[in-house]
């Protein structure tokens, strides 16, 4: 359930509101500065996570029932069905959204350094 309210509460505001936050209520939270890279780099991440926790949940929800059931049938524990038949399986289908959302990442970081370089 955290988790969920976390995924679903990040994915539904701005990079900029959470940047925003990061540089204006942080400090006041944490009742000290932060450097500029610090609130850039927190913000990214907690903004991030929850875009690649979605991706990670759909990826393993697409494997099929089936799946889950014949690694229960070997015998395997959950850790160990999820180990060995689940998560290889998840991993193909994650790696297109993955790939997309660091080309994402990568590009949004260019476009804030090349405006902060440029004084735009």
């Amino acid at each position: 359930m955290p988790a969920t309210v976390y995924v679903e509460f990040f994915r539904g505001v701005p990079l900029v509101m959470v940047i925003f936050w990061m540089w204006f209520i942080m400090p006041i939270v944490l009742k000290t500065s932060i450097p500029e890279f610090g609130v850039a780099l927190t913000a990214f991440v907690v903004f991030e996570a929850a875009y690649l926790g979605e991706i990670v949940r759909a990826g393993i929800q697409s494997v099929a029932r089936g799946q889950v059931e014949a690694a229960t049938a070997l015998g395997l524990s959950g850790s160990q069905g999820m180990r060995y038949v689940i998560l290889p399986q998840a991993l193909k289908n994650m790696i297109p959204s993955l790939v997309t959302q660091f080309i994402v990442l990568f590009k949004d970081n260019l476009a804030r350094l090349d405006h902060r370089l440029h004084g735009i």
